[in-house]
């Protein structure tokens, strides 16, 4: 991403297009994803548009990626093992209030 410079005082001009991006970086670099899975993601949207998979993007490394990348693959499966556990411990908790 290259951002212009204001020719007066050099500082940098961040237009809509760079600020959603920033947005959606920190967004998932806050729900775990790692820099190299984002990269992926950005290549992507640079090569084929907003028209893709995302989370088959997001959570599918390619072979030639470094090792600590492929746990992206496993936040998805995370996440639903997280709502799992969840579910049954308001099951359980249902159970436990009723006399």
């Amino acid at each position: 991403m290259t951002i212009p410079r204001h020719p007066d005082n050099q500082y940098r001009q961040y237009g809509a297009n760079e600020i959603t991006r920033i947005r959606v970086i920190r967004t998932l670099r806050d729900a775990g994803y790692s820099i190299m899975a984002i990269l992926r993601l950005m290549q992507h949207i640079n090569e084929h548009g907003t028209d893709i998979d995302v989370w088959h993007i997001l959570n599918t490394p390619d072979p030639q990626e470094e090792v600590f990348s492929a746990s992206d693959q496993y936040m998805t499966t995370l996440a639903a093992q997280e709502q799992r556990a969840l579910d049954i411990i308001e099951l359980i908790e249902t159970q436990m209030s009723q006399p």
